[in-house]
């Protein structure tokens, strides 16, 4: 039997993505061998320390997205060696020795005297599961299955290779017109090993497991695959599991609609509020869920996903021009309701169950659980929107959060003085201010 899943009136506001900081300045972004050999084009992404656009290779007019990483933000953890000997951010010397068809590829790279210049592949349209998501795909379990398993062999070849992403979620995949999907964005991973254990989450809170919320160190993989359990469940339902930080850590799993019984198993195994019993990757990939078959050449990407046509047929080569998402010539159209992203969600899940509708995702920096601080406290990223919590050992509560989003790692948010109900500042602007200028 083929389980169709919920598909509700989803607002967009409710799982927001964080608000750009800073611009860089782009004439130096660029200067050097980069612009010699690449032309760029549009901004699509910006963060605190660089920013990514997409580009196009001069010398045949392929196009692909540049991201450019400002140098005096690489922390002095986050230096790695390239295979030709130069030092370079830990970010890029990851992703050149990564092969994998689920992990996205460099494809070039440059540097000039302020910024690294890092050329990958563009997948397919450029659109991530953030974007798949709110658009409210048709997906029925197989293809689910198909779309999810992909996700979890990069993981799979990253823990083989002892390699931790730190920072899975839909913002973070890139989907293509044939649901092939690609792990983007290395600047939170780390090597890890058997006997270390890290004392900072790098990442977004909504995807924090409830121990270390709780202000538990944590080995890795087990953080890894709760991060995993909120991407298929959110891929699933189209809402969050839980609603804020006590409901992750103390509340119930609860289903907004009725699923497979192998993929309610498989979601409560790998959402185990008790890490040691939770699933690990290899049972995961062993999983009957994971393996059952799938006739992917039976889905059309416009039949699943409204979609526009530069989306469902994407560009290779530059042409002159660039189709821009949700134009005025859709392939298909889906329920009318569903494009009214102002609504509030359909009742069909509990309503403690949502996510807030506030227009930011809260950012936090929490005291160290010792004096000896994680290493990559310093490291940099472009995700759109990421939390570091340097894990104390009081739990992590919703009035322990600023009301302060960062789309970088989280750097500038501000610290909270447990003994005080004042947080050091009150807004962006005047974080801004004491961060980045």
């Amino acid at each position: 039997m083929l389980y169709v899943l919920f598909q509700g009136n989803k607002s967009a506001s409710s799982r927001p993505r964080s608000m750009s900081l800073v611009s860089q300045s782009g004439e130096e972004q660029i200067a050097g061998e980069y612009n010699k050999n690449y032309a760029t084009l549009k901004q699509i992404g910006k963060g605190a320390y660089g920013c990514v656009k997409m580009a196009y290779r001069r010398a045949d007019r392929l196009l692909c997205v540049a991201k450019f990483i400002l140098k005096e933000k690489v922390g002095a953890a986050f230096w790695s060696d390239a295979p030709d000997g130069r030092r370079v951010p830990l970010e890029l010397s990851l992703l050149l020795m990564l092969n994998h068809p689920n992990i996205v590829r460099v494809i070039d790279w440059f540097e000039n005297d302020k910024y690294f210049q890092m050329v990958m592949e563009k997948h397919g349209a450029g659109m991530d599961l953030f974007e798949f998501i709110e658009r409210r795909p048709r997906l029925d379990e197989p293809l689910l299955s198909y779309i999810f398993r992909q996700i979890g062999q990069a993981v799979e070849y990253l823990h083989s290779l002892s390699i931790l992403h730190r920072d899975i979620k839909d913002e973070n995949v890139i989907i293509d017109n044939k649901f092939h999907v690609k792990l983007i964005d290395f600047g939170s991973a780390t090597f890890m090993s058997r006997d270390t254990l890290f004392s900072t989450f790098y990442g977004t809170t909504e995807y924090c497991s409830p121990e270390v919320l709780a202000g538990n160190k944590y080995a890795g993989p087990e953080l890894e695959m709760w991060s995993m359990g909120i991407t298929l469940y959110v891929l699933t339902f189209f809402v969050n599991p839980f609603s804020d930080i006590e409901d992750t850590i103390q509340g119930p799993l609860t289903f907004p609609q009725v699923v497979s019984e192998e993929l309610e198993q498989l979601l409560r195994w790998m959402l185990c509020k008790d890490p040691l019993a939770r699933c690990t990757v290899p049972q995961l990939m062993a999983h009957a869920w994971m393996r059952q078959p799938v006739a992917i050449d039976h889905y059309a990407f416009q039949d699943v996903v409204d979609c526009d046509r530069h989306e469902a047929n994407p560009e290779m080569y530059f042409s002159g021009s660039l189709g821009s998402p949700r134009s005025a010539s859709p392939v298909s159209l889906a329920d009318p309701l569903a494009k009214e992203r102002s609504l509030p969600s359909e009742p069909v899940a509990r309503s403690d169950k949502l996510v807030s509708h506030e227009p930011k995702r809260g950012s936090v920096a929490l005291h160290a659980l010792s004096a000896e601080r994680d290493a990559h406290s310093d490291n940099y990223s472009l995700r759109s929107s990421a939390d570091i919590l340097d894990i104390s050992s009081k739990p992590v509560s919703d009035a322990a959060l600023t009301d302060i989003s960062s789309d970088a790692t989280g750097h500038a948010a501000c610290d909270i003085d447990y003994d005080c109900d004042q947080y050091e500042c009150d807004s962006w602007d005047e974080c801004e201010q004491d961060s980045f200028s």
